[in-house]
């Protein structure tokens, strides 16, 4: 698990003078609670009852990693079919993303099922791209030992993801927005992978730059 903290020794403003941008994506299905996840994240008020997000939100969050400043971009996808489609065809959506957040709802694993799917429209433009499988609304759950059976069911799919896309699949976090019970890990881990994503695509271009001047 990553750690993001304030830096507090003598030489930290002059080490935190470069800002690195990170894009991160909040996929899944509708309705399994990527909004509200999000909205605890960034200490925003939380809905009372369901609202679908429209197209797509982005959101911005500064924060501190490895002694540099990092902003976040935080794009919010929404899931329902009628967007879907045109959400996976526009390359430009998940172009330059560092990670995902592949969200699905504790309670309904109908919702587990279409990650691949979701997966497969970032990782088709940035192959290899590093995710985290988030499973929401775990206060719906009380039942440890079903917790359990569904961690299992998603390591499956973690592996099918790893087998058939060459992911990298970062850890499975079980959250709960209405309870702020490990809201801010994904969001962690998502910039400390996001970060050495970022850094290979770099050194890779670097490269190719220098063997053809």
């Amino acid at each position: 698990m990553c750690s993001i903290r304030r830096i507090r020794n003598k030489n930290h403003k002059r080490r935190l003078h470069l800002t690195i941008f990170l894009k991160i994506l909040l996929q899944g299905e509708g309705g399994v609670g990527k909004s509200t996840l999000l909205n605890r994240f960034l200490g925003q008020p939380i809905a009372k009852h369901y609202m679908a997000t429209i197209g797509l939100r982005t959101m911005s969050y500064l924060t501190q990693y490895n002694n540099k400043q990092i902003k976040l971009s935080i794009i919010d996808f929404a899931g329902q079919e009628r967007f879907k489609k045109l959400l996976h065809s526009l390359n430009n959506l998940h172009r330059g993303a560092d990670a995902t957040l592949l969200c699905f709802d504790l309670a309904d694993l109908n919702t587990l099922e279409p990650l691949p799917e979701w997966y497969e429209a970032v990782a088709r433009i940035e192959p290899n791209v590093p995710a985290i499988i988030v499973g929401t609304k775990a206060d719906k759950i009380s039942s440890q030992s079903i917790l359990e059976e569904i961690r299992e069911k998603a390591k499956i799919l973690a592996k099918t993801l790893e087998e058939e896309y060459k992911a990298r699949i970062g850890g499975i976090i079980f959250t709960s927005a209405f309870q702020n019970i490990c809201v801010k890990e994904p969001f962690k881990l998502a910039v400390e992978l996001g970060y050495q994503y970022m850094l290979e695509k770099h050194k890779e271009r670097f490269l190719w730059a220098q063997l053809n001047p």
